[in-house]
């Protein structure tokens, strides 16, 4: 199963603390896009609950291209935005590194095998950071409602590869896969992992389909207006599970 978001009812998790609150960030996860629209929808976010602009954040633009952006105060937001047009009703694989305040990088599979990657590298850092979401923004208000599904979302303190580069295509395939569990370098650093096969918020975690880190408060996920359980994207026999890549890993 996955998370599945409708615009319209202004559906999103979010967690009204924030484990990261600085770079370096990396997230990952699938996801479908129900529709095309003029609009931006937000996937996954780290933003302030004082402010509307402060945040690191992976959106859908209004031209349903991927964006992966931060902002400070009242400047203006800096992105690494992809071109590939997202076609809906189709499962597209991200991954946005949020590297230094002056890297950020984005890089994808589409939906026929292709891979692009984006970076950008104006300086932002935001402040104030206490809140994530996924299927939306969350601020002193809601907006930027996603509508489609999110599955297999896991995000990991720091960057997930060393030369600070595009992300090698072989790396985005595996974790694409195979899963961020199949590469011990990465799965060492996982903050969080959330499959949504079978649960969405955490008083219903099943734990072969969730893990959070030693170190971390258990993270409380809220469903904001009704978030729902859809269909999964088709993964294969070697996807990796947290209790597959080290016993002391299952939650």
């Amino acid at each position: 199963m996955s998370v599945n978001f409708v615009i319209a009812s202004s559906q999103l998790l979010e967690k009204a603390s924030a484990p990261l609150t600085a770079v370096p960030v990396t997230v990952g996860m699938w996801f479908n896009m129900d529709a095309a629209g003029t609009l931006v929808q937000q996937l996954w976010g780290l933003q302030g609950s004082a402010s509307t602009n402060m945040f690191m954040r992976l959106t859908l633009t209004a031209s349903e291209t991927l964006s992966a952006s931060t902002k400070d105060s009242g400047t203006t937001a800096s992105a690494a935005t992809l071109t590939t047009v997202c076609n809906a009703k189709k499962w597209i694989f991200v991954v946005a590194r949020f590297i230094t305040a002056a890297n950020r990088r984005i890089s994808a599979i589409f939906e026929n095998g292709a891979i692009e990657h984006a970076n950008n590298t104006t300086s932002r850092t935001p402040t104030g950071i206490d809140i994530e979401t996924l299927g939306g923004r969350k601020h002193s208000s809601t907006s930027e409602f996603f509508g489609g599904q999110i599955a297999e979302f896991w995000v990991v303190k720091g960057d997930v590869q060393t030369d600070t580069g595009d992300l090698k295509n072989h790396t985005l395939r595996q974790l694409a896969y195979r899963g961020p569990f199949s590469l011990p370098n990465i799965a060492k650093d996982i903050v969080e992992y959330r499959s949504f096969r079978q649960t969405l918020v955490s008083d219903r975690d099943v734990g072969s389909e969730v893990y959070w880190s030693d170190g971390y408060k258990r993270p409380v996920w809220t469903n904001t207006n009704a978030c729902t359980l859809a269909y999964h994207p088709p993964l294969t026999s070697e996807w990796r599970k947290p209790a597959d890549a080290r016993p002391n890993l299952a939650v």
